[in-house]
């Protein structure tokens, strides 16, 4: 069955919204970390950033960028 442009507009809320909730955990993690993973997560930043901007345009580029973004920042919180 095709995804409609709906189907990824959720999936991408959903993505975004699990984007947000480990920036938040990110940043409480921050205060006891140390300058390698600060140096990390100011690179990492700035994409959420632009996760959270594209996934207003709901496309599979969209997706794939937000879910790659999210992993990233998985991948940050599980290395602290």
């Amino acid at each position: 069955m095709a995804r409609t442009n709906e189907d990824f507009r959720i999936e991408i809320n959903k993505t975004v919204e699990r984007i947000v909730a480990l920036r938040d955990e990110a940043r409480l993690k921050l205060h006891l970390a140390g300058m390698d993973a600060r140096d990390r997560w100011n690179q990492l930043e700035p994409k959420i950033a632009d996760a959270e901007r594209a996934a207003s345009q709901a496309t599979r580029t969209t997706l794939l960028s937000v879910q790659a973004t999210a992993k990233k920042l998985e991948d940050l919180l599980a290395s602290m």
